[in-house]
């Protein structure tokens, strides 16, 4: 151990989807005393956890187990918001680091880790999907003009790197300016994080993720989805749960056969792992410091973790 290195007091695992993250965040959270903090914008709603991939019998081993934090914490009928997240992050964290336990926070939600390890100003304003909608077809350029018109301060602080984000700060700008600033969480904590993220070569990756489909599919994926659709929720808010729910119902409702919804699926979750990836190199070029894991090998996880003093305490 160099104890010429900072002390870090949680360790990051994150990366693309299908990379192998819990796995190896468990084995971490193991060999350290640590407790898993889920950074997943889907596994927060309760009753999906094929199709969100909660994978909830890993962080059970032969070694023991490791309790796990911000999962099944919203009812599918909610709306959970990256300011709900980044409340609940701060609560959990400061629970953890108060029990002398490591947090290990574990996901591929480049977002929420990014706005929970920074502290972003994460402003309480709900999404409008109508406006959304709306803003959609409109040029980038002129929804960027638009937002520095409107509130310069908001562009001046988001991170307006893709069209959903530019249509997200116009959104804030809009609230603001009928309701005055919106509530925003602060905390005291301290956050010195020691960031792995885990890396594949595309092709790999695109096979995990083949597979990994076809495991859950076998598992009753497409049972789960119905059952959900039973339960009566709009298909509009169905869909906003992501991909995987998208496709499954449109297979049962008999748009696409079976196969047709394998490959659509294979694609789509292969664009989301290559925006995941861009997300993490963005992290990294904003200035957060970042360990490659290649294939999740857990031997260079160990090799990396072991050159920093890890230290639990909030502050």
């Amino acid at each position: 151990m160099s104890m010429q290195l900072p002390p870090r007091n949680c360790i990051v695992v994150g990366g693309p989807t299908a990379t192998g993250k819990t796995t190896l965040g468990v084995e971490l959270a193991l060999d350290h005393g640590g407790e898993i903090l889920s950074a997943d914008s889907r596994q927060v709603y309760r009753g999906m956890d094929i199709a969100s991939g909660k994978d909830l019998v890993e962080y059970t081993t032969d070694r023991g187990s490791v309790p796990w934090h911000l999962i099944d914490v919203a009812g599918p009928a909610e709306i959970y918001s990256l300011f709900d997240y980044q409340r609940d992050f701060y609560r959990a964290f400061s629970e953890v680091a108060a029990r002398g336990r490591l947090p290990v926070v574990v996901g591929g939600t480049g977002l929420y880790l990014e706005a929970a390890l920074r502290k972003w100003s994460v402003p309480d304003v709900p999404p409008d999907e109508a406006f959304r909608d709306e803003m959609a077809s409109r040029d980038l350029d002129d929804l960027k003009a638009e937002l520095e018109t409107l509130s310069p301060e908001i562009a001046a602080r988001a991170v307006l790197e893709n069209r959903r984000r530019v249509i997200r700060a116009l959104e804030v700008a809009r609230h603001t300016a009928v309701h005055g600033e919106p509530a925003v969480h602060e905390t005291d904590l301290e956050f010195r994080p020691l960031v792995l993220v885990v890396t594949w070569p595309p092709d790999e990756l695109r096979e995990r993720i083949r597979a990994r489909l076809l495991a859950r599919l076998d598992e009753g994926m497409v049972d789960e989805v119905r059952a959900i659709l039973d339960s009566g929720i709009s298909r509009k808010r169905f869909d906003l749960f992501g991909m995987e729910q998208k496709h499954v119902a449109r297979f049962i409702d008999g748009e696409v056969d079976r196969e047709q919804m394998i490959e659509d699926l294979v694609q789509d979750i292969a664009h989301l792992a290559k925006r995941q990836r861009t997300w993490f190199r963005g992290i990294e070029k904003r200035g957060m410091e970042i360990h490659e894991v290649p294939r999740a090998d857990l031997a260079t996880a160990r090799e990396i973790v072991g050159r920093f003093e890890l230290s639990p305490h909030e502050g």
